[in-house]
Parts: C-alpha cells; structure tokens; sequence
C-alpha cells in the first residue's frame, strides 16, 4: 500500500528569469556644484573621456576585462585632474559593471565611494542615485536590511528636494523590501505615501526611442506580478520587438526576444517563452553577443527543466556554461551549476549533483551572495537525503541556516528549516522534526504565503501521523486542505486528502476513509495526473479489503496496476500487483492470484536491475516488496506446490547481496548466470557440494496490514529442509494458537517475534534487538530476572524452530546443519536453543547461518576462488599473490561518535580483556598484535588485502553513523587523515583475501534487518570476498570471549572445519563458563572449510 505522506524538502532551482531586463540607467545628471572643479588639462581630459566611452563599447560587448580596465585608467586621470564630474561617472560604470557579473561587494564599494563624493560636493541629486542603486542591488541578493538602510534616507533625500518622480521610486523600492521582510504595517504606511503623491506625478516627457520606451514600460509591468500585468507587458514587449526589427536594431530586438520569453515563463506559458529564446539565439550568434547568448541559453535551459526535458536542459545549460566562463559572469555561472545539481540529481545521478552544487557553492562564497550560499547548500542537503547521507545532509542544513542573515528571505529560512525537520523524520527524531516543521511554519505565517504554510502545516501533520497521534495529525491536515484549495493547489489538495484517508483507515472508519480517498481521485482524474490517481486507487483497494470486499478491491488493484503501467511507473505498479494478488488469495482465487504475485515480482525485479550497482538503493527496495514474495510462497503452498513455494523463498530473500556477490565473479558471464535465482536442481546441487542440511525458514503473516503495509499479525511459520542427498522436505507451523495461548505476559499479535527478544534477554543480553519495535525490546526486558526464564524461552524457540523439523536433522553431531532464517530470525541465538530434556542444539549439531541458500553458493566460489590463488605458489606469476599472513587488533586507542545526530562526539570506552585476547591469539598465531595507537584505521586498511586470517577484537558500532546506508562500523585508533571508524560502507568497497575473518565485538553480527537480510559488517565482509565469517550476537563477558576464541583458534590448528572448530570451543567454554551468555553469543556465517 502506498502512503501518501507529505515530508516535501523544497528543491530550489535557483535560475534568475532568463530575460530578465537590467534597469535602463538615466542619463547622469550634470551636478549642481558648491564648489567650482579644478581646471583639467585638455589633453588628459580628452583621454579620459575617450577610456570612457571606450569602456561603455566593450561594456556593451560584455568584454568585463577590457572594460574594467579602460574605466580604472580613466579614474586615475579624472582623479589626477580634480575632475569629480568624470570620479562620479567611473564609480556609477564600475559599479554597474560589477553588478552585471552580480559581484555585489565589488559593486557595492564603487557605489559607496559615489555617495561619499556626493555628500563632499553637496550634491543631493548624485547621493540620491547612488544611494537607490545601492538599495537595488542589495535587495537582489535579499539583503533586505542592507537595502532598506540606503532606501530610507534615499525617500528622505527625495522628499527634500521635492523630486515626486524620485519619492515614487523609492517608495516603489521601499515597498517590496518591506513585503519581503514581512513588515507589512510599513508597507501599508509606504502604500498611503504613494497614493498621496499619485496625482502629483507628471505625465510622460521621456525622450527615449519607441522601442526603448516600450522595453521600458513593459519591464514596469513586469515587475508588478499580476497575470494583466504580465500580459499586459507582453504586449509591450510585442510591440518594442517589431519596432526593433522593423529598424533593423538587432540588439534591442534581442532584448525584447527576451524579455517575451521571461514573462511567457512566469505565467507558465512553457512553449511561446520557447520560441521567443529560438528566436533570439541566432540573432545573439549572428551578432557574437556572448553575454546574450549566455543568457537565451540559460532560459531555454530553464523552460527544458520545467517542462521535464531533464537531458535537454542539461544539454543546454551545458552549452550556456563555457559562454559564462568566458565573459566572467560568475554569478551567472554559479546559477547554471547548481540548476546542472538539481537536474542531476533528479536524475539520480548524485555524485555528479553534488559536484556541480559544490562548484556552485564556491561561486557564491567568493562572491559574498548569502542567498545563493543558502539555496545551494539546501540543494546539498536534499542530495545528502537522497543518498541517505543524514549526518551529511544534517550538516549540510545547518550550513544553510548560518549562511542567511537577519534579514534574509523567509522563504529560504523557513525552507531551510524544514528540509532539516525532514532529515530529523527520516532517522526517527520526530520531535526535532516537529520543532524545526513549526519554525518552518511561524515564519510562514509571519510572511503571510498560504501556498507554502499549507505544506508546512502538511509536514507537521505526517509526524503526529508517524507518532499515531492522529487527532493532532487531522487537525493539521485539515488546517493544510483548507489552504491548498484557497490557493487553488490541486496537487498538494489530492495528497492531503489521501493523507486524512490513511489516518481514517487506521481509525477503523472505512467509510469515512473512502469518501476522502473518493475526494482525493477526482481530483487526480480532473488534473490528470495519474501517479496520483493510482496511487488513490490503491489506497481505496486497500479500504475494500479491510472491509472483506474482496471483488472490489481487486478491482481497484487491477485498475492502478493498469494505469501505472501504461505511464511506466513499476514501483507503483508492483505495490497494485501485490495488493491485487492477496485480494484474490483471500477471495480463493489461487491461480490468479499467483498470476498477479508473480507479475508483482517481475515488475519489483526490473525496478532493482534499473539501480544499477547502486546497493543502497536495492536494499531499500527491498525492502519494500517482501510481501510480494511471501504471498507468493502462501498462494503456492495452497495449491500444495512447497518446491515451488521454497523456489519463490529463495527468489525473496538476500537478492541486492546476491548480486553485489555476483558482480565480484571473473567474467561477467559468471555474474549474469548467478544474479538469477535458483531452481529446485540448483538447491539441491548446492546442498549435495557444501554436505550440509539446509534449513530455510519464512514467516508467513496474516492478511490484514497496518497503513504502512507492515504486518500485524504472524500467521505461519514455513520450514524446507533439504538434505545433502537432494531429499526436500516441507514443513508448517501454525503461529494463530499462539495468540490466545499468551506466550508472554502482555497479550502481542506478534508471539514469536517477541519470544525471540524475550529470549535474547532471558539469557542477559541488552542494548538494541530490534531497531524497528521498541516496544517488543522494553516487554522483553521487564521480567528477565528469573532463571528459569532462560530455559523456558529457549525451550520455547525450540519447540518452534527445531521440533518440527527434528527427525529430518542429521544424527552425527559433526555434520554441518546450515539455517537460512530470515527477518528477526538472524538474531536467534540457534545452538543455545534447548530441547525438552534440557540439552542445546550445539550439543547435538554442528552450526552454520547464511543469508540465503544462493549466497551459500556464492561464499563457495568465493573460497575456490582463495583456494585456487593459493595454489598457483607454483606459478612463475605466484610472486604477484598475497602471502598468508595474520592481523590481529585488539583495544585500538578508541575513536570518538556522535550518540545522535547532532550531539558532540564522545570516545568510546577501553577495551582492556580485548588487549588480553588479541595477545594471546597473536602467540598461538606466531605474529604481533596491533594495539592501542598502532591499531589505526590507515595502518589496517593497508594490511588488510594481504591478510589470510583477520581477528578483530574491538568495538562493533551497529548504527550508520556516517550516514552512508549500510549501518555498521568496526572502531579503530583514529589518525590525522580520518576518524577511526571502519564502516561496512568502506568495508564493502575493499577486495580482501582472507579466508576467515573474526570480530569478537559487540553485535557484530547484528545490523539493520532489511527484506535483503541483516544489512551490516557480516554482509560487507562476504561481499568483499571473505567467505567465513565469524560474528557474535550480543557483547560477550572478556573473560570467557577470551578462553572461546584462544580455543577456537586451537582447534582449528589441528582441524580446517571452522565450523567444527567452533562448535568444540562452544562445548569447552560451556564445561566452564555454562551460561549461554558467556559461550552462544557466536555464529559462523559462511563457509566450513
């Protein structure tokens, strides 16, 4: 089922209107001087002048160099000379040159020195225009305080020289800078000044050009922002093209160009604003007007962006780039790269948008624009979050925050702060999500912009949602809906609709849930968008199920199947496959149901080939279709096919492992052959080659879901043994009774799932079991005290687990039995679980865990592959292979972590029993161990290709701290160059050659359990190449860690089975330390051999 939730990070385009005009400046006025100018010596008078005009020529062909330079030559003369008529000129040129290239410290000095020349010659007329311009510039960048304080006294200037036209204009100005700091008290104080000072104002006398008059008027109407304005200035902008072209005035043809395509765009008329920038481009290439060119290109750029052309535009932008470079317009550059970010991004081509962004960033950093600072750091976070990189993205926000002024846009702050409440939701600190989301929306309402306060308040809702504290979530939703069809925002109307259904449904009030979701589809419908309206459909198929209405929720199902498919959106399409599959498995329909389910499968499978070998990514897509897979194997199990059913098991589970493991194979034949999943044969070839009992487990859940699409209830336990000789044998628990019957003290839907925690805890481990339910962890816990607790959990588990599968386990207790368990059945401690008599599963058997049967097979290859490398010694080429050789860590100097987002980093705590332990199997080993500082993540990652056996006895940190989607990191003593953290993320990119790898930490062989597995150091050290793991489940005492692996290593001296060897140092350390805490703890993933 898809969720409709809000949590909308705002993307910031950043492209300036790519037509827009410059003001026309007035011609300089001819000064009122108190003082009568030094006489200037004619010759060098007459060369000034001359550098002047010569700088407006190479100004108008946008060479920035060349006329910077003749302007600079031309002060120093003007200056020589006490000719402060020709100072006041340069400075206005240089400023206006500066400005052009938007460099606003540079631009902002030459004005500032203006007015400073004004005010010594008196010369109020002077000081007014500088102190305007100054205002205007300032307000650009949205420093508007800045603005305002040159605003002011200009008004002030103005009214004392009675000048009406002039107090027009700065009230004009003063205006907007008020709206846009939200002080609209003094904007309607400004109003009344205008209107009273309207009838006073003279009627037209300009002695422009008719087509620079209609530029002009036009660009007035522009700026006034209303849809008859803006049509009203396209008119104008009509009418000054043809009179350019009519007069043969190329350039000012090209300004009307566009200026059409600026205003069309700004009213959404995507395809005239195309055409006038096709019209323009030639005529700015015929001219060689690069500054021009550069900017049509931006605006086609822009309308390719809006309209979803995402290659074209980057294509375009692509070509505008070198012509920015080229004429020094950095502003305009850094504006064209960031845009370049934000296509790539919605690409997904993240790597790249963070280059662009990070070029961008630097642009505006070394032009002092705060804003740009801000929009571009904003953009980098939400590729950050993208990559589920949240400290990065954290850090990226807060970046953002610092960047903005008091007086910056309340958009980009109010912006800001709720791109970082969406990184706080993502990693599950709602109430950091909630306070950031109503900041968000304090400064919205002071701005008073419903569109945008109705997504904020849309956002504080999804996390009352995500809390299921629904009154508060309703109350903002509808608050949010009432504002959206205020605004007439069909889009943002539909999703909150959605939402409100979605928290109906929870309430367990259907009907009233179908009339929002009813709502919310005609609206979809009406704007045609059809990801909306399948996704509604969806969610209306869901209500009908709840409600037993089988027939018409399939036929909602069926309905968002076809129309995601016709618009090609498979992850839409698989969600309505699997709904419809389990609408027909209710209704018996067992055929069609397998039908749809394997078509949901299909439609999930191409969407995970489209990831390429983005990891990340797969996980979480698999995340999310689990229960296609599951309703598989229970649509195949009723219609009594269990080899099939176990066929469907293998083809759910560990598949994003798979084929990171396949991608490591010598020749992409070998890897295309092994990403596919494995028939009956190829399970039972895989089970006769490794000799081991194969036992795969999947929960089967009850129909009914949670909005999330989670289940509620446990329904089924699925158990397939498959023997070294082929035989496959199926077995099923039924998990139902265990409801009534009240395994546990508090009555859960959940009875294994928590009996597995119960356990965990009964024997005495602590800290995180289940990342994804708190409150199984805090039941588990409560009443662990008893003794006899442990017993009956574990006895419990086997009654479950192994009992019912028993006859079929082999007898030798030597023989390797290899459990595929699956969700929290990775966290079940297999050879402490005891019989009726009392005796543990090691007792009996010899243990193994893997993933998946297929990843079985992969971890194989992965050993001949050693095997065979250690083999070719003999080969002339054998110089070139690794020498078998040890490293062993223990206690490194201990790195520092940060314990939330946010919060300072602490350091660790010492390891002195791992000091021991290191040691001592460093003498059985005959090599030394890296200790204390020796022990620094440069220094292992160096040793660590060549080593054949690595044991590291050290901190195992569960989280992704760094935030870079595998959670897991081995701590290390850190260095200059980095933090000491080893992550699975770094792990997983690294080729090794070891044969056997030991982390005796804390939960190491924990993670985040996905639908892929346990995604964490287990899985990035096999995917690395490693194909023996041993991990421990819980932190283990270092007295008895100590005396298991000095013993383990022992015993594999004497024997290569590693997994024997580790079943005899279980039985040893039980005869003297007989906890399950002190000995279960440890589980070998992997190969025996």
């Amino acid at each position: 089922m898809l969720s409709a939730k809000l949590f909308a990070a705002l993307l910031f385009a950043l492209a300036l209107p790519a037509g827009t005009i410059l003001p026309i400046p007035e011609a300089i006025a001819q000064p009122t001087a108190t003082q009568k100018p030094a006489t200037p010596n004619s010759v060098q008078k007459t060369e000034a002048d001359q550098l002047q005009k010569q700088g407006f020529a190479q100004l108008e062909a946008r060479e920035f160099a060349a006329a910077e330079k003749s302007w600079q030559q031309a002060l120093q003369i003007y200056r020589s000379l006490g000719d402060r008529e020709g100072e006041f000129l340069i400075l206005y040129c240089l400023g206006l040159l500066h400005y052009t290239q938007q460099e606003i410290p540079p631009a902002a000095s030459y004005y500032e020195q203006g007015v400073k020349l004004a005010r010594q010659w008196g010369d109020a007329e002077k000081e007014w225009q500088m102190l305007s311009t100054l205002g205007t510039i300032y307000a650009s960048v949205g420093e508007n305080k800045q603005a305002l304080s040159y605003q002011e006294p200009a008004l002030a200037l103005a009214q004392k020289l009675k000048d009406v036209p002039k107090q027009a204009q700065a009230l004009e100005s003063l205006i907007k800078t008020s709206q846009e700091l939200g002080d609209f008290a003094q904007v309607k104080t400004y109003q009344q000044q205008q209107a009273a000072i309207a009838a006073q104002l003279p009627s037209s006398t300009n002695t422009l050009d008719p087509t620079m008059q209609a530029l002009k008027e036009g660009q007035a109407l522009l700026i006034q922002g209303s849809g008859a304005s803006v049509q009203q200035a396209i008119a104008k902008f009509e009418q000054a093209r043809v009179s350019a072209k009519k007069n043969g005035e190329r350039q000012q043809e090209i300004l009307a160009l566009l200026a059409l395509g600026a205003a069309h765009d700004s009213l959404g008329q995507k395809q005239p604003a195309l055409e006038a920038y096709k019209q323009a481009l030639p005529l700015a290439q015929q001219s060689g007007d690069r500054y021009s060119q550069a900017t049509i290109l931006v605006g086609m750029g822009q309308v390719y962006n809006s309209t979803g052309q995402l290659e074209l535009a980057l294509a375009t932008f692509n070509q505008a780039l070198p012509i920015l470079k080229e004429i020094k317009n950095r502003a305009g550059e850094g504006t064209v790269l960031n845009n370049m970010g934000n296509i790539s991004s919605k690409l997904g081509n993240y790597a790249q948008a963070l280059n662009y962004h990070r070029q961008s960033l630097a642009i505006a950093q070394s032009t002092g624009d705060h804003t740009r600072q801000n929009r571009t750091l904003n953009n980098m976070g939400l590729v950050y979050s993208k990559l589920g990189q949240y400290q990065a993205a954290f850090d990226a926000f807060n970046q953002a925050l610092a960047s903005l002024k008091a007086d910056s846009d309340r958009f980009d702050r109010a912006t800001t702060l709720a791109n970082l409440g969406t990184v706080y939701s993502y990693v599950g600190q709602l109430d950091q999500a909630l306070e950031s989301f109503q900041q968000a929306l304090a400064v919205l309402k002071e701005a008073d912009d419903p569109g945008r306060e109705a997504y904020a308040l849309a956002n504080i809702g999804s996390v009352y949602y995500d809390r299921r504290d629904y009154e508060p979530a309703l109350d903002y939703y509808q608050r949010s809906l009432k504002l959206l069809r205020q605004v007439q925002d069909a889009e943002g109307e539909s999703t909150v609709l959605n939402n409100i259904g979605l928290i109906y449904d929870d309430l367990k009030q259907p009907q009233l849930a179908l009339t929002y979701y009813n709502q919310g589809l005609a609206i979809a419908q009406k704007t045609k968008d059809p990801a909306g309206e399948a996704t509604t459909l969806i969610n209306l198929g869901r209500t009908h199920y709840t409600r037993q209405d089988y027939a018409k929720a399939a036929s909602y199902q069926a309905k968002a199947a076809t129309l995601a498919q016709k618009i090609g959106n498979q992850r839409v399409a698989g969600y309505a496959l699997g709904n419809l599959g389990r609408a027909q498995l209710a209704a018996k329909q067992l055929t069609a149901a397998e039908t749809s389910l394997l078509a949901s499968a299909q439609a999930w499978e191409s969407l995970r080939a489209s990831l390429g070998d983005d990891d990340r990514n797969k996980i979480s897509l698999f995340e999310e279709q689990t229960s296609t897979y599951r309703l598989l194997q229970k649509a195949l199990a009723a219609q009594n096919k269990p080899e099939a059913a176990l066929e469907a098991a293998e083809r759910g589970r560990a598949r994003a492992f798979v084929e990171l493991l396949a991608e490591r194979l010598p020749t992409q034949a070998d890897a295309v052959a092994k990403i596919q999943p494995p028939n009956l044969a190829q399970i039972r070839a895989i089970a006769k080659q490794h000799n081991t009992t194969l036992v795969e487990y999947s929960v089967i859940d009850d129909d009914e879901r949670n909005v999330n699409g989670e289940p509620l209830r446990e329904s089924e336990l699925f158990i397939w043994v498959i023997q070294p000789n082929g035989k496959v044998d199926f077995r099923r628990v039924d998990l139902k009774p265990l409801w009534q019957k009240g395994v546990t003290p508090t009555p859960t839907t959940q009875p294994l799932k928590e009996l597995v925690a119960r356990s965990r805890s009964s024997i005495g481990v602590r800290g995180l079991v289940f990342q994804e339910d708190a409150e199984a962890i805090a039941r588990a816990t409560a009443d662990a005290n008893a003794a006899e607790a442990e017993n009956k959990r574990l006895q419990q588990l086997h009654q479950l687990l192994i009992e019912p599968i028993a006859d079929l386990l082999p007898k030798d207790p030597n023989a390797h039995v290899t459990f595929i368990p699956q969700q929290f059945l990775f966290l079940v401690p297999f050879v402490a679980l005891q019989d009726a008599n009392g005796k543990y599963l090691i007792e009996k058997h010899t243990v193994l865990i893997a993933p998946s049967i297929q990843v079985l097979d992969l971890t194989h290859q992965q050993r001949q592959r050693l095997q065979a490398a250690r083999d070719k010694k003999t080969d002339p080429l054998s110089s070139f292979l690794p020498s078998p050789s040890s490293l062993i860590v223990g206690n490194p100097t201990m790195p520092s972590i940060r314990p939330k987002l946010g919060e300072p980093a602490e350091q660790l705590a010492s390891l002195p029993g791992a000091e021991k332990e290191a040691k001592a199997i460093a003498t059985l080993l005959r090599t030394q161990a890296l200790i204390g500082d020796q022990a620094t993540k440069a220094k292992i990652l160096q040793q660590l290709p060549q080593a054949q056996i690595v044991h590291l006895a050290t901190h195992g940190l569960l989280d992704d701290f760094k935030g870079l989607g595998v959670p897991g990191a081995i701590a290390l003593a850190p260095s200059g160059q980095d933090d000491g953290l080893l992550t699975a993320s770094e792990i997983l990119k690294l080729k090794l050659n070891a044969e056997l790898v030991v982390l005796s930490a804390c939960d190491t062989g924990q993670g985040r359990i996905t639908g892929d597995g346990v995604v964490g150091l287990s899985r990035s050290l096999i995917s690395a190449g490693v194909p023996s793991v041993i991990v421990s489940l819980w932190k283990v005492p270092d007295e008895p860690t100590a005396a298991l692996m000095t013993e383990f290593y022992r015993q594999l001296q004497r024997q290569p089975d590693k997994a024997q060897a580790l079943r005899q140092a279980m039985l040893v350390t039980k005869a003297r330390y007989p906890d399950p805490l002190d000995w279960a703890a440890f589980t070998l993933m992997g190969e025996a051999e």
